[in-house]
């Protein structure tokens, strides 16, 4: 850590590789990881994408690094790297429900639309709140990935089920829910559905964490993907397209 806070970064590299080479595949995983995050955190996203590129080259089965590494790679709007990354991550242990999570988001909800493959995503999330019943986040993606697929009541029914596990705290929850009553016909309710996500986007903002140790998950991609959902209900429903 003393490297880290230090930016002595070529140092800290050979740190990372020395653990590595005493055959302790979770610890260099971790310290790869560690380090690559301060050192995208510090502005030099090329060097931590090569570091974690290297760290999936040297040590085998350690999903950590394709997490990670698809999460740097999306920050950049590299979607189709980002993807493949967490292919990877799921194809070294498909029982990584993070991994399987986030692939079927991207799957269901990438930037790029063409990349999109609803379908893949609905399969991967169902896989995952099957792993994990009761986290609300996954149950979002599983209902997203049914909204992406056209199947409205299937969205709508794991759009409750993720509302009601997290606690009506999760605008994305209620944005998505919005959308989706709205094209089953149930104006009214959608309208109050996308003012209930305003509202929480205004009191849940994202914030930034500057440590150069704690591994980040990018600010600018949440805000970017906000943004986005915003506009696509705004377009919709004629809600607010921007957050006063």
């Amino acid at each position: 850590m003393l490297l880290i806070q230090q930016r002595r970064w070529d140092e800290a590299r050979d740190v990372c590789r020395d653990v590595a080479n005493l055959g302790l595949p979770a610890a260099g995983a971790g310290l790869y990881c560690m380090v690559a995050g301060a050192w995208w955190r510090a502005g030099d996203r090329a060097e931590a994408i090569a570091l974690l590129r290297e760290a999936g080259a040297t040590i085998p089965r350690q999903v950590r690094i394709y997490g990670d590494l698809g999460t740097y790679l999306a920050a950049e709007q590299r979607w189709e790297e980002a993807i493949e990354a967490y292919r990877e991550a799921v194809r070294q242990n498909e029982k990584a429900h993070p991994a399987v999570n986030t692939l079927a988001w991207l799957l269901a909800d990438c930037e790029d639309e063409s990349l999109r493959k609803p379908d893949e995503a609905v399969a991967l999330a169902r896989s995952a709140t099957e792993q994990e019943p009761d986290n609300g986040n996954y149950w979002n993606t599983l209902g997203v990935a049914h909204y992406r697929a056209g199947e409205l009541e299937a969205s709508r029914t794991a759009l409750r089920k993720a509302t009601e596990l997290n606690a009506g705290r999760n605008p994305t929850d209620a944005l998505f829910l919005a959308m989706v009553r709205w094209r089953l016909g149930e104006k009214a309710a959608a309208r109050e559905d996308g003012e209930r996500a305003l509202r929480l986007m205004k009191q849940a903002p994202i914030a930034v964490d500057r440590d150069l140790i704690r591994a980040p998950l990018p600010a600018e991609s949440m805000r970017r993907e906000r943004a986005r959902h915003r506009a696509e209900a705004a377009a919709l429903l004629g809600l607010e397209t921007e957050e006063r």
